[in-house]
């Protein structure tokens, strides 16, 4: 069976609302960072609901492909980031010199 986004929606419909907030997003600060948003607040959302860590047991929604379907769907809905420098990965970098 393929997963699909609405087959996973009809057994976890929050991410549904995830989906409708990501897309209210708006990048008119002077710079936007994408990754930024993803990995402080809507990646940890997201995880409460699909792959490993969701709150449902159920089997699909505990499934990596789950977890992929979910991510690519909703990372992609945000604006790309337009910034300078690197961008936010999420994990604090200790730099050496």
């Amino acid at each position: 069976m393929v997963l699909t986004w609405e087959a996973l929606t009809e057994r976890e419909p929050e991410l549904k609302v995830l989906r409708r907030e990501i897309e209210a997003v708006t990048d008119d600060a002077p710079q936007f960072c994408a990754n930024k948003l993803w990995y402080g607040k809507f990646k940890r959302q997201m995880m409460k609901l699909v792959g490993d860590l969701a709150a449902k047991d159920d089997a699909i929604i505990r499934s990596s492909e789950a977890y992929d379907l979910a991510y690519q769907t909703l990372f992609h809905i945000l604006p790309q980031c337009r910034h300078e420098g690197a961008c936010y990965w999420g994990l604090e970098r200790e730099v050496h010199g």
